[in-house]
């Protein structure tokens, strides 16, 4: 009789894990776990990324003083003096233009990379957190798994990822509007300030030197 007991109670005792699984899936907040793995997560690369954001401006902003220098130094050889101090401003400006400059194409590069490694990370990790993402978008992020498992390098998929990762954080943008809700919200004075806000900051000079000052704090 002892097998059969056996038997008898592990038919009972299989289908907890299961059971557990399910109920931990439930317990978690899909879309707080969406806005996580595809929002607040890539955030953590922001100190790494910009220190390879700012190697190149570095470089770009003392090669535009040196050259605006230069230039200042031809100016007065053949066209007169330029006060000092405006010679300083000058060059100043133009080494901050130049960083700038790069800082800006660098940084739509990088945040390029990182979003595609966002959505890849996540695409890749997708029947694992299929059960913790919002049912909305169960048709998409499976027709782009099934292009990571078909071609993993194609273009197709690269393309259609990145879609999905627009098209999710979209949806996250719209579940927490008071959060995300500047971003398409055109009336309220609260949302457009926030907005005008975010662009300033969002400006290659400012963020620059925001983003440098991290690095320290």
């Amino acid at each position: 009789m002892k097998p059969y007991t056996s038997l008898f109670l592990l038919s009972f005792l299989l289908p907890l894990p299961l059971l557990c699984a399910q109920q931990q899936a439930e317990s978690i907040n899909s879309w707080k776990f969406l806005e996580y793995k595809l929002i607040t997560a890539p955030k953590s690369l922001d100190k790494k990324a910009h220190i390879l954001r700012l190697i190149p401006a570095c470089i770009s902003g003392a090669a535009a003083s040196m050259v605006s220098s230069d230039g200042f130094d031809y100016i007065a050889k053949h066209h007169g003096g330029i006060s000092e101090k405006r010679r300083h401003y000058t060059i100043g400006l133009f080494g901050v233009l130049g960083a700038s400059f790069i800082y800006g194409i660098a940084d739509a590069i990088i945040q390029h990379e990182v979003d595609l490694q966002t959505i890849y990370s996540f695409i890749s990790q997708w029947p694992e957190y299929k059960k913790y993402t919002p049912t909305q978008l169960h048709s998409i992020f499976d027709d782009v798994y099934e292009m990571y498992l078909f071609d993993p390098h194609s273009y197709k998929y690269h393309h259609n990822a990145l879609d999905s990762l627009t098209i999710a954080r979209n949806h996250i943008f719209y579940k927490f509007p008071e959060v995300y809700g500047f971003h398409y919200k055109t009336a309220g004075f609260s949302l457009r300030t926030k907005r005008i806000l975010w662009q300033f900051l969002d400006f290659a000079p400012v963020k620059m030197v925001l983003n440098t000052i991290k690095l320290f704090v």
